[in-house]
């Protein structure tokens, strides 16, 4: 069956047809973490370009992590200690899913392969600025005269996401509340009065004219006094692909997973053309419409500006992190986000993640199971390979041979 990331998430309510509506909340100076899934990842019924792991997963981390470094928090100027990932109070040893990484290792390679490989020091390459006070903020009471609340469709230690339906004409909506203590970090975008809050102002990035129809559109958003609230659009019947695989027998066909990336692939190509990085692409963070198989990518409370050198803090969902953030502790917009591509074909196709511990990501000996086309395991290897610069452009991935 195929297999949800075990990071925390909004739990949907039972009984509820609308389903993975926010599910990772909206932090992001609090990152969402997640331990590898406790579950078998194997099939019995597979074929092994490599050994098996035998090894136990709580055997392979016993020693602290080192503390994480100070750097100046992003847009704010404040010393703080950035959310390294296994390093908080939620990943300490000896509780639940603890996970030591590996070690710095050696500097990745700035000279091989289609990515740049300029790397950042401690301070990250943007300026200190100001707050300025936000004016015209919108208010609860002007939520209520638009929009009519419904039911619960999920909620979790970063909010609540209900069912909703917008007044003046009836459209169905989506109205995720983000608690400000879970999501802290704000920025400056162009045209706007004061800094947003950061998955806010990513939404807007990307949901400039023209749209694109494969990306969550961000209807309208309210500040209250100790939350945000953000109106979007719910597209009637949809699911989230976890749901949607394990409601058909747990796994997806290569034909409808096919649909799925070229759909995926034109979203990413739109974040990357608005100069947003997703950071948590999984099945969880994708809703299909049931009746048409159309695809929309949301949840960007993981995201970041995009840029060309390293990323040296963490945020997304460890299942779906490349190898190279736990040898160096950095990675890169692109091979990170072509990895993650990779795992979420493989958890679609087979119903289960690759890999199951930090070894296992690391040596990146991916099992399939049988009936897979060539094809689909080649473009699923070369996504998945350990070294970043070995890995395909979304370009290339555009032009393999299984999506044409």
């Amino acid at each position: 069956m195929i297999t949800r990331s075990s990071q925390e998430v909004l739990s949907p309510v039972p009984n509820s047809s609308d389903q993975g509506w926010g599910l990772n909340g909206g932090g992001r100076r609090k990152r969402k973490r997640s331990g590898f899934h406790n579950a078998k990842t194997a099939s019995p019924d597979l074929e092994c370009n490599g050994s098996k792991e035998p090894k136990a997963f709580q055997e392979l981390f016993a020693v602290p992590a080192p503390p994480a470094p100070k750097v100046l928090c992003r847009r704010t100027g404040n010393v703080s200690q950035r959310c390294n990932a296994l390093t908080s109070r939620a990943w300490a040893p000896g509780r639940g899913g603890w996970m030591e990484p590996v070690g710095h290792g050696p500097a990745l390679n700035q000279t091989q392969g289609p990515w740049p490989l300029c790397l950042v020091g401690a301070k990250d390459d943007y300026p200190s600025t100001s707050r300025p006070k936000a004016t015209k903020r919108h208010r609860k009471a002007r939520l209520e005269k638009l929009y009519v609340k419904g039911t619960l469709l999920g909620k979790g230690g970063y909010g609540s996401v209900y069912a909703g339906t917008r007044k003046s004409d009836g459209m169905p909506v989506a109205i995720k509340y983000v608690s400000k203590a879970q999501a802290e970090e704000e920025l400056d975008i162009p045209g706007q009065e004061g800094p947003l809050p950061l998955e806010v102002a990513l939404m807007k990035q990307v949901n400039e004219a023209p749209q694109c129809p494969y990306i969550m559109q961000l209807l309208e958003w309210f500040d209250q006094p100790s939350r945000y609230i953000m109106v979007l659009e719910r597209p009637e019947p949809c699911q989230d692909l976890i749901a949607f695989c394990q409601d058909r027998g747990g796994t997806m066909s290569e034909g409808l997973a096919r649909q799925v990336m070229v759909q995926l692939l034109r979203a990413l190509n739109h974040c990357s053309e608005r100069g947003v990085l997703h950071r948590d692409v999984k099945p969880e963070n994708l809703l299909i419409q049931t009746d048409s198989q159309h695809v929309k990518l949301f949840d960007f409370g993981c995201g970041d500006l995009l840029k060309n050198t390293a990323y040296k803090d963490f945020a997304g969902t460890l299942e779906y992190t490349p190898p190279e953030w736990f040898l160096h502790r950095q990675y890169l917009a692109g091979p990170a986000t072509v990895w993650s591509v990779g795992i979420t074909l493989y958890n679609l196709i087979c119903g289960f993640l690759p890999f199951s511990t930090i070894r296992e990501t690391i040596k990146g000996r991916v099992r399939f199971t049988k009936g897979l086309s060539p094809e689909c395991r080649q473009l699923i290897r070369w996504c998945l390979s350990t070294k970043a610069a070995d890995r395909p452009t979304m370009e290339q991935i555009q032009l393999h041979p299984w999506l044409l």
